[in-house]
């Protein structure tokens, strides 16, 4: 598994870092013009998540990459500029690419697969 992307609603039980690779050195980051909070962790080994939750506390995205999976260039940017490419998704409703409906509206209440 190279790559995992994990997105939804924060509701009861739902743990957004659930499946992320857990990394130990943690830095934080924001989103120009999104209001939210990010945390992004890496390893020396080449692994690392990054997670990005909106203003709403309600929505998020993280990103997880594991080791010898052969990502080129800089960890920490590349995880943090991957999160940040779904911001407009989930948490401002923009329609993703491939989805007939924002983002939010496909998932819940019935989930609609991407193409």
């Amino acid at each position: 598994m190279a790559l995992t992307t994990r997105w939804g609603r924060l509701d009861e039980g739902i743990n957004p870092w659930a499946d992320a690779y857990d990394a130990p050195i943690e830095d934080t980051f924001t989103v120009e013009g999104i209001g939210g909070t990010g945390t992004v962790y890496t390893s020396t080994e080449g692994g690392g998540a990054a997670s990005f939750t909106c203003e709403d506390n309600y929505h998020y995205v993280t990103v997880s990459v594991y080791p010898g999976t052969g990502m080129r260039g800089d960890l920490k940017a590349n995880l943090i500029n991957l999160a940040t490419s779904m911001t407009p998704w989930v948490c401002q409703g923009h329609t993703a690419p491939g989805l007939p409906a924002p983002i939010g509206q496909a998932q819940w209440p019935h989930p609609t697969p991407t193409p």
